[in-house]
């Protein structure tokens, strides 16, 4: 017998496909669990799923038929006579006893696409947001981060191994992963490979049965053969679902920072677990207080102003959606401070490791704008010029819709929010990053300006475009003195705008540039500058509010 005929026959016994099923099928990261397949032998494979109850497997393991097929498991009625009468009654599950579906087959008879479904429970239980762009289903993690769960493409599904186990591990039930493996070639001797027809127990959680002949599959006259069966996962102890209450997390690990310097000008650590630190009530009285603010590089905050779409950086703190919320001070221009126990009561231990990379030893204080929040219960605006001008920005805005009934400023929408959320002092002090700070002010105050409302103020005897100028003509309308230097400013701003992100850096750019002092003083220093004449152009716009409605 020469290499091919070994070759067909082991294909025609599925010898490979047996190996797979034993040795790799479900302990990947990802298991497919529905639908259509190509093993990596090329035999074309089938995949589905159940749900067993514990009582179900003895029996399930004797016989490789599928408790659940393709297609069962929905709700509906079912019927049933006694001696007495004919009885109807709907069931959740029809005709299933201690089995239960994974995944929904849905088919609308050729008028909408088919499509499979996860069932709700599990979705539910493990919070799943359904990503529709790339058809996942994802985790958020207590950090933020997501993780992938489900992954539907090219009509298939995959779910990832640790929370498959956890959903069976919560309802004490096995997973039944169910296979059909199929191959098919041409022999010239039809007689030769002969009839299949077993039983296999390929292991203690593997059972199937074989069967093939020449036709039988196809009936084209090649030999076919199929294999089909069952492996069974088992759960984990309740204990080790990790749902609540049994997500008991790793609460000892706390990073230790930087607090100071001994007397040899050795750097003095400490751990930030809040049940070791002092407090105002003789609690540890040798160990640090728990206010005791430690001190960061200022750009600890690039992750978060840039990963807006999970993080806000507002005035006095960071959040992280509704799951964290770590105090900051953010009032100075060189660096954060935190005091010591928030880091160990507001973030995780990976939130802490984080920052203790950015953990610097300098002589700094707390603003006193903290000061006066914390220790003096004093309600204080902010002072350094990107949390001012947030803060003047929105008393703007609210000042004009009380006192005109519309927007100066048209809201950005969600797509746009983040030119707002991200106008910061600079944090690297680099050209990209003042490009975008300045892209993104002017979206703000320029771009955003509500020229149709302001068309109907003003006296259109004359085509006037853009904003600014729609702006300008309404200040003189209202005889207004003190506009010039504002609507100078908001020009020159979009002139830098223009010849810094909108085009190529040329000569034109060069001219502007000398007017903020580019080159001559650090990015921060410049936009610093450009924010302070920002909010006296929102302090003199909430006044013309008020000068508009009082002549109406």
């Amino acid at each position: 017998m020469d290499n091919n005929e070994l070759t067909l026959i082991k294909k025609y016994n599925q010898i490979e496909s047996i190996e797979y099923i034993k040795n790799k099928y479900g302990t990947d990261l990802w298991i497919q669990v529905a639908g259509k397949s190509t093993l990596p032998n090329g035999s074309d494979a089938t995949f589905w799923v159940a749900m067993l109850g514990k009582e179900k497997i003895g029996d399930a393991l004797k016989c490789a038929g599928w408790e659940l097929r393709i297609g069962d498991g929905k709700p509906g009625f079912i019927s049933y006579h006694t001696k007495k009468q004919h009885n109807v009654e709907y069931e959740r599950l029809c005709d299933l006893y201690d089995v239960e579906p994974l995944v929904y087959a849905r088919n609308f008879n050729g008028i909408k696409d088919d499509y499979y479904e996860v069932v709700e429970e599990f979705r539910l239980l493990n919070n799943l947001y359904h990503d529709t762009q790339t058809n996942t289903f994802l985790a958020i993690k207590d950090t933020g981060d997501t993780e992938e769960v489900i992954r539907i493409k090219d009509d298939s599904v995959f779910i990832n191994r640790r929370y498959l186990l956890r959903y069976a591990s919560a309802k004490q039930m096995a997973i039944a992963l169910y296979f059909s493996v199929d191959v098919c070639f041409k022999h010239t001797d039809e007689n030769e490979l002969g009839i299949i027809n077993l039983n296999l127990n390929i292991s203690d959680d593997i059972v199937a049965d074989i069967w093939g002949g020449s036709g039988g599959l196809y009936g084209n006259g090649e030999y076919s053969s199929r294999l089909e069966g069952k492996k069974i996962l088992m759960p984990l102890l309740v204990e080790k679902c990790g749902y609540s209450p049994y997500d008991k997390k790793d609460e000892t690990k706390y990073e230790d920072f930087i607090i100071g310097v001994d007397k040899n000008g050795e750097e003095i650590k400490n751990t930030c677990n809040p049940d070791k630190l002092a407090n105002y009530f003789g609690k540890n009285p040798d160990a640090p207080h728990y206010l005791t603010p430690v001190f960061f590089k200022r750009s600890v905050l690039n992750k978060y102003v840039e990963d807006h779409g999970k993080f806000l950086v507002s005035d006095g703190g960071i959040s992280c959606g509704s799951l964290w919320r770590l105090r900051i001070d953010n009032h100075s221009t060189d660096y954060v401070s935190v005091y010591l126990g928030d880091l160990g009561n507001d973030i995780l231990f990976e939130e802490q490791n984080y920052w203790k990379s950015f953990n610097i030893l300098i002589d700094g204080k707390i603003s006193d704008v903290k000061i006066k929040r914390d220790f003096m219960a004093q309600a204080t605006d902010p002072e350094i010029s990107d949390l001012k001008f947030k803060l003047t920005f929105a008393d703007t805005i609210k000042k004009w819709r009380t006192e005109l009934g519309w927007d100066l400023f048209i809201p950005l929408n969600k797509n746009d929010q983040h030119n707002f959320n991200k106008i910061f002092l600079p944090i690297n002090n680099t050209q990209a990053e003042f490009d975008n700070l300045i892209l993104s002010l002017t979206k703000v105050i320029i771009d955003s300006l509500n020229e149709k409302e302001i068309d109907k103020l003003i006296n259109r005897d004359e085509e006037l475009k853009g904003g600014i100028s729609k702006l300008e003509r309404l200040c003189t309308k209202m005889n207004v003195t003190n506009y010039k230097v504002h609507i100078d400013f908001l020009r020159i701003l979009q002139q830098l705008r223009s010849s810094s992100t909108a085009h190529r850096k040329g000569s034109k750019y060069e001219s502007i540039a000398k007017k903020f002092c580019i080159g001559e003083k650090s990015f921060t220093c410049i936009f610093d500058d450009i924010l302070k004449q920002s909010i006296n152009f929102l302090s003199f716009i909430s006044l013309l509010a008020t000068l508009i409605k009082n002549k109406q």
